[in-house]
């Protein structure tokens, strides 16, 4: 992991920490430079607060798809600016998972460019089998996707 990307997920965690205070629900909200890397990043930075926030592990992976699918989502068919939000419910039983962009990106024949050779057409779906909820909505400004995922913190690791 490069020197930037460790201090990257450092300086998350410790707005993580800022954000955590006992009267708001825990969150991290982490602006992503517009690259095939920031997925990497993006889960990285959700698994260490879903660490933090005491989610099961078992719950953690499915969060952490849905971070995946709505980051890569972002980067291959959307313009910057790239955003990432993660929160844990105030009752400790569900993350929601929002990616902001800035709206879609031209069509034409680099479009998938971003990860040559990948298979295309199936996070929407992935992510709609892993959430309880998900939402879109579209502006002037850009786009916001968003998915509720079911992930229990464990009861010896909520402190009230």
């Amino acid at each position: 992991m490069a020197t930037t990307q460790k201090n990257g997920i450092a300086s998350a965690a410790s707005r993580l920490a800022r954000a955590s205070a006992p009267d708001t629900e825990p969150a991290i909200c982490e602006s992503l430079p517009h690259s095939r890397e920031s997925v990497r990043t993006a889960r990285a930075v959700t698994r260490s607060a879903l660490a933090v926030w005491g989610v099961e592990e078992s719950d953690s992976d499915g969060v952490l798809m849905v971070v995946s699918e709505l980051v890569t989502n972002a980067v291959v068919h959307a313009e910057p600016p790239l955003c990432l939000h993660v929160a844990q419910s105030a009752d400790h039983h569900t993350v929601c998972v929002t990616v902001a962009d800035g709206g879609p990106a031209p069509v034409g024949p680099a479009s998938h460019a971003s990860f040559p050779g990948d298979e295309h057409g199936r996070g929407q779906d992935i992510v709609a089998s892993l959430a309880m909820n998900t939402d879109f909505s579209e502006g002037e400004h850009g786009a916001v996707r968003s998915a509720e995922v079911v992930a229990e913190a464990s009861p010896c690791r909520i402190s009230s």
